[in-house]
């Protein structure tokens, strides 16, 4: 392990993953995307709608004989490399005003998911995935939604009558690239050894997009303005509008591939992965277009029969190419609950509770 203790003495933090990564980033652009000011605390709410994370929802519950997993490479440290992010101080104007760095509070209006749509927004307030049941919903379930994710709106549901009260964008941005590109690579070619240093680099890799969202764990760095009294200043900076824009590009990527296949073959989907009802050799040749062996490409991530999925990242079943049975678990929901699908509605679960799987 003496190559961890190394990593981490270089870093000078042997506590936290987001720590190690805060020293990784460039100094010029580490506390630059975090800037805390007062136009963000007046509009702490509405940045908190806003920040949505990964986007989950089994269309076809059913068991099925074959399911591919098809999973990106790398795809939040590709994401935070090609893209420009916001920041400093950001503008609160009333209404709507259209910009690449805005975020939007909708008070009013419906929405209605198209047949070939994907529901890839959750409500502000849970992990519904808004729409997901093909009616008409308030549009006012979003509370708040970001530029990018008003595309994928857009592009995914009818719209009628979308009232937005005010708008929040910034003027100033930074280069992903520049800011991100050096930790990125060295996560990334951590995560390709062959020692005991491998699956810290991943954990590395995890806390890579985290460290701009640690802002809305309970219990964690910002608490809203209420409470910035009880906040020490060096924790005080986090803020989450980088996190909100680096999972909105995640999901327009996600929108992309699921648009080259299929619908009757999707069975479900996570911001960074998709899972299809067919064998290997029957993948749509447009998604096949998109495989390869850098970040940001995909790759097939095992083919399984009788997959019961239960939340994102949370599925076991029978791995065709070990012969083996299998269960993968991650990401559960920092508030202790997943969200289900039985087939017909959502239901919501403590995390890690015993329950007979065959029975749903």
């Amino acid at each position: 392990m003496k190559p961890i203790v190394d990593l981490l003495i270089q870093y000078n933090h042997p506590t936290t993953g987001c720590k190690i990564i805060e020293q990784m980033l460039k100094p010029s652009y580490a506390n630059l995307p975090n800037t805390f000011n007062a136009a963000e605390e007046e509009s702490y709410d509405m940045l908190c709608m806003a920040m949505r994370g990964g986007a989950n929802c089994v269309l076809n519950y059913d068991l099925i004989n074959y399911e591919t997993h098809v999973d990106y490479h790398q795809l939040y440290a590709y994401v935070m490399t090609t893209n420009t992010f916001p920041a400093l101080n950001p503008v609160l104007v009333d209404g709507f005003m259209p910009h690449p760095f805005g975020i939007y509070r909708i008070i009013g209006g419906k929405a209605q998911l198209h047949k070939d749509g994907y529901a890839l927004l959750s409500n502000s307030n849970s992990n519904i995935m808004f729409g997901a049941d093909g009616k008409i919903h308030d549009l006012t379930e979003l509370g708040a939604i970001c530029h990018p994710d008003l595309q994928l709106l857009y592009q995914n549901y009818d719209i009628y009558d979308l009232e937005i009260a005010e708008t929040l964008y910034y003027p100033f941005t930074f280069d992903g690239k520049t800011a991100f590109s050096d930790a990125v690579h060295t996560i990334y070619n951590g995560r390709k050894r062959n020692d005991e240093t491998k699956s810290f680099y991943k954990l590395l890799n995890e806390y890579m997009a985290g460290y701009f969202e640690r802002s809305l764990q309970v219990g964690s760095y910002w608490l809203g303005s209420k409470r910035l009294n009880d906040i020490p200043t060096t924790t005080a900076k986090y803020n989450p509008k980088v996190g909100i824009f680096i999972t909105a590009y995640g999901r327009q990527l996600l929108n992309k591939i699921l648009h080259t296949v299929p619908k009757s073959q999707v069975v479900g989907y996570d911001t960074d992965c998709i899972f299809l009802n067919c064998k290997k050799d029957d993948v749509s040749p447009k998604l096949l277009k998109s495989f390869g062996d850098m970040p940001g490409q995909l790759h097939f991530d095992g083919i399984y029969k009788d997959v019961i999925h239960k939340a994102s990242k949370s599925y076991n079943g029978y791995d065709l190419e070990t012969n083996a049975p299998f269960r993968k678990q991650s990401g559960i929901a920092k508030s202790g609950y997943c969200w289900y699908y039985n087939g017909r509605t959502y239901e919501k679960r403590k995390s890690g509770a015993k329950e007979n799987e065959k029975s749903w």
